[in-house]
């Protein structure tokens, strides 16, 4: 990341830490010392940037495997992220409940080995294959809600709601 996306990232100083942690309310464990908090800024117009592009093609791909339906348009991919810092804000949202609900939430396993601790999703679908829902989690770091649709009617519907 260093080398492709310099600025991205700016791990936060102890100072920075402590003024982010107070601005959004968010109280440190019991016993846990700032420098043992990972903290970093993202540089946003970079971060979106480079979400919306990977966050499309997963759930295009994860559509496609669970639907066998190739997705025609971009347009009816739609992504929203919580950092593990937004967990409670997520966890306490409406669309927590929708996500949370998913019914398949199939094992990512390697050489016999559970790698859900890395990620893991949980997904709905149509019996059409033309909409799909997923809710991913990567190292219990990053949650990613996402919503993929293919008629017409829905597309217009998901397009309206763009983040």
């Amino acid at each position: 990341m260093r080398n492709n996306f310099q600025g991205l990232l700016k791990p936060f100083t102890a100072n920075e830490k402590r003024k982010f942690l107070k601005s959004e309310g968010i109280h440190r464990p019991p016993g846990a010392a700032l420098v043992d908090m990972h903290v970093a800024g993202i540089e946003a117009k970079a971060a979106e940037e480079l979400f919306s592009t990977t966050m499309t093609k997963l759930l295009k791909a994860l559509h496609w495997k669970h639907t066998g339906n190739i997705v025609r348009n971009d347009d009816g991919v739609k992504a929203d992220w919580y950092t593990n810092a937004y967990f409670d804000v997520f966890r306490s949202s409406d669309e927590a409940q929708f996500y949370m609900g998913l019914p398949a939430r199939p094992p990512i396993v390697r050489n016999r080995r559970d790698l859900s601790d890395q990620f893991a999703y949980r997904y709905g679908k149509d019996d059409g294959g033309e909409l799909s829902a997923y809710l991913l989690i990567f190292r219990r770091s990053l949650i990613v809600t996402g919503i993929v649709v293919q008629s017409d009617e829905l597309l217009e519907e998901v397009s309206a709601h763009r983040c």
